[in-house]
């Protein structure tokens, strides 16, 4: 039997919370006033990556919320 760590999501529950993150991403970037150059620098993609992302024209990885 497979087991199971009680910190597992699924991957329904993973798109919920990039879903309820990313349309919030421009505010936040805005007010820590940081561009989406260094944020995509700290969190290691690329800015047309990171651009795309938060114009929703792709969706944000989990790896990419972490």
């Amino acid at each position: 039997m497979e087991q199971v760590s009680k910190y597992s999501l699924s991957d329904k529950k993973k798109s919920e919370y990039i879903d309820a993150l990313t349309p919030e991403l421009l505010l936040l970037r805005t007010k820590a006033e940081i561009s989406q150059e260094e944020i995509a620098n700290i969190i290691g993609i690329s800015r047309q990556s990171y651009g795309a992302i938060e114009r929703k024209t792709r969706k944000m990885s989990w790896n990419t919320l972490l």
